[in-house]
């Protein structure tokens, strides 16, 4: 399954800094959103998605100016639960998200100037390369394991959101 992005900064919102933009596809997908905070990886799934579906990053700034809470958001899965630090107040989050990309790999959308760095991605896999629940809540077929990063493994086969401790 082929993948096109699009996207781009819009006016904030609350006082928000957002990206905001649309993920293409030619049949129904589902997303892993995952975020590697140095020690932590942290992880949401979408339901299924029929495409387009659209793709928000807010940099949701907290009390301290340095201090903030990145949100990113694909049609109804989102993670919320990362507070970093960023390198000075004025640091600037760069999207890396790429024009074009392949179902399966796990796509860098977006990195936070934090220390450690924090970055944001995705994968999507085809509606067709998954097993739904009752729930909602999905799982990669047998036939496809073997050809998904290791470093994903966890969250594939987890719930819906999570977050686990790994080795740096």
């Amino acid at each position: 399954m082929s993948l096109a992005f699009d996207g781009d900064w819009t006016v904030p919102v609350d006082g928000n800094k957002r990206w905001s933009g649309t993920v293409h596809a030619d049949r129904p997908f589902v997303a892993l959103l995952v975020a590697e905070t140095g020690r932590r990886l942290f992880w949401a799934k979408t339901e299924v998605c029929d495409p387009p579906a659209p793709i928000t990053f807010d940099v949701h700034p907290l009390r301290d100016p340095s201090h903030v809470q990145p949100i990113m958001k694909v049609r109804d899965g989102f993670l919320q639960d990362v507070t970093v630090f960023l390198r000075t107040p004025d640091s600037v989050v760069l999207p890396t998200l790429p024009k074009v990309g392949e179902a399966g790999l796990l796509l860098r959308a977006f990195v936070v100037p934090s220390d450690p760095e924090t970055t944001f991605s995705m994968m999507l896999l085809a509606r067709d390369d998954v097993r739904v629940g009752r729930t909602g809540v999905w799982r990669p077929k047998a036939a496809i394991q073997p050809l998904l990063p290791s470093i994903v493994v966890i969250p594939l086969y987890g719930g819906r959101k999570g977050v686990v401790d790994r080795a740096v």
